[in-house]
């Protein structure tokens, strides 16, 4: 038979461990918000270092399209988690091949950069893609119970190895990788959502 004082404390007990996952919750997901929007920011400033060093020009349309994509997630970024990113790939998988092509910010991006010399393009690339890289980190980390979830799967090396192996393939020709595909429709609305500021 449990005795009132046992109840009390057991009570207390529960109490105090749903008030600091409450709290705890709530704290991670600030931070991990913040810390992205911190992160885009520092890239954003290093995209517009490179255009007043005149490595980039400012009205270059890959310049232009970059930081606003990077305006974009910062924008939404309080919206952004693995559902958001689950709804828009379904919606995007399922669109047209028309609407498509027209809208995809990757389509857009690759006319942008192919006329850009490879000092420039390579610059472009390797920002946007750090871009993808805080994204996706930012999708699977930024909610405390997708971290619980998607820490333990992508923990295992050979999955790192062959995900980061396609991820990062040939950043200075602008050869699409496992990342454009995946991202795409949230590089998309995270650009449309700057264009629309």
């Amino acid at each position: 038979m449990i005795t009132v004082p046992q109840a009390a404390n057991l009570l207390a007990t529960v109490i105090a461990v749903f008030a600091l996952l409450t709290i705890g919750r709530w704290l991670y997901r600030s931070v991990a918000i913040l810390y992205f929007r911190q992160a885009l920011c520092a890239l954003r400033d290093d995209l517009f270092d490179l255009a007043a060093d005149g490595i980039v020009r400012f009205d270059d349309p890959a310049y232009v399209m970059l930081r606003t994509a990077l305006n974009g997630l910062i924008r939404y970024a309080d919206t952004l988690n693995w559902l958001t990113f689950l709804g828009l790939s379904v919606t995007w998988r399922y669109a047209g091949r028309d609407i498509i092509m027209e809208k995809s910010f990757w389509t857009r991006w690759t006319n942008a950069t192919d006329q850009l010399p490879d000092p420039s393009r390579h610059h472009l690339c390797r920002h946007a893609r750090e871009m993808q890289r805080y994204a996706l980190i930012f999708i699977f980390f930024g909610t405390p119970s997708c971290a619980a979830l998607t820490l333990p799967v992508l923990t295992l090396p050979l999955g790192i190895f062959v995900c980061m192996r396609e991820w990062w393939r040939s950043p200075v020709t602008g050869e699409r990788g496992l990342g454009d595909r995946v991202l795409d429709a949230v590089d998309t609305r995270a650009y449309d959502f700057g264009a629309a500021a």
